[in-house]
């Protein structure tokens, strides 16, 4: 029996120094939590920009395509069987080479004809003057002769233009892009002979809309991309600007010279055109993604108060172009604007400016 109460006494001591060393674990571990508990503020961190009056240019940007000042079609004023065609694809011609002969035998035959009553003509006026000027013949006879003697000279000439049109030449230098027909083909009028371009008179020829008609003028200061050619080409200006407007469409025409064009630049080929539509040599210009908008979707930007403080600046803004933005009112030069961590804080809050690069 005394043996069993000391086992109970044993076990109870065992059930008191584990019931007091669990209360210590939980002192130490209430302790640690208030400990960690206590508040450690952390400042925003935020990058800023110095804003300074700045060149601002806005464009937009249209599609066209490049097209040669002389590039036609070479027809014939008259049919006929082609006797000769000189000239091959690809060849490059000066002006008043011959591109194609056509047959004029017809016509040779009336020059022939033609000659020779002529020729007869004049014997007949000699005739009649010789006989007239003995006294023998009339004025009426000799006047007679000469009116027939000319007219023929004049169809003659008349023939001789008809027959150089038997002939077709180049109009201006350039090269051969197409050939059509072959020799001993008929040819005649509505059909093409060859196609003849000149590749040194390029211009880009595009349509815009008639809300861009306010910010153009010829001069206005264009730049041109040939994305097949990865090749731009810069300070060039509008040349022309229609004077209709499609009403189909609601676009107007406007050309841009290319003064000394590239060898690899062709008629066709598409562009796209940066035209310079608006410029504020002293602007205040922001990144856009400096911007943020209320539940109003008024457009506001957190600047950086000599105090430290966070301070709201509702803006108006302008035009928009290559990630900037034109601000109007709401923002001065020397204003301290916060870019990077704007959308992570508050008017009011104290920040830490950690460097000062976009």
């Amino acid at each position: 029996m005394q043996k069993y109460w000391k086992i109970q006494v044993l076990t109870l001591l065992i059930l008191m120094v584990g019931a007091l060393n669990s209360c210590n674990k939980k002192e130490q571990q209430k302790e640690g939590n208030e400990t960690s508990a206590e508040p450690h503020i952390r400042k925003p961190v935020v990058t800023t920009l110095s804003l300074k009056p700045m060149k601002f240019d806005h464009f937009f940007e249209v599609q066209g395509r490049v097209k040669a000042e002389k590039d036609v079609l070479l027809v014939p004023e008259v049919g006929g069987r082609i006797t000769a065609l000189p000239v091959r694809e690809g060849q490059r011609v000066k002006r008043g080479a011959l591109i194609a002969r056509f047959d004029n035998s017809v016509v040779n035959a009336s020059v022939a004809e033609l000659e020779t009553q002529l020729e007869n003509a004049r014997f007949m006026y000699e005739k009649q003057k010789r006989l007239y000027d003995k006294g023998v013949g009339t004025e009426v006879a000799l006047n007679a002769a000469e009116t027939r003697w000319h007219a023929l000279e004049k169809s003659i000439a008349r023939v001789h233009t008809q027959k150089r049109k038997f002939a077709l030449y180049a109009p201006f230098s350039g090269y051969i892009e197409k050939v059509f027909p072959v020799v001993g083909q008929i040819a005649g009028p509505p059909s093409p002979i060859v196609h003849l371009v000149n590749l040194h008179q390029l211009k880009v020829k595009a349509t815009i809309a008639e809300v861009y008609l306010k910010g153009l003028k010829e001069g206005t200061a264009v730049n041109l991309f040939f994305p097949a050619l990865d090749l731009t080409i810069r300070d060039l200006k509008i040349n022309r600007i229609g004077r209709i407007v499609d009403p189909t469409n609601r676009t107007i025409d406007v050309e841009v010279n290319i003064p000394n064009p590239p060898s690899n630049l062709l008629p066709n080929l598409m562009a796209v055109l940066r035209v310079n539509d608006y410029s504020n040599p002293e602007a205040i210009a922001i990144p856009t993604r400096a911007v943020l908008k209320d539940f109003k979707d008024k457009a506001y930007v957190f600047v950086l108060e000599d105090s430290g403080l966070v301070k709201k600046h509702y803006v108006k803004l302008g035009k928009q172009y290559n990630n900037r933005i034109e601000v109007m009112s709401g923002l001065k030069p020397g204003d301290q604007l916060i870019l990077r961590g704007a959308r992570s804080i508050a008017e009011g809050d104290q920040v830490e400016v950690r460097n000062n690069n976009q």
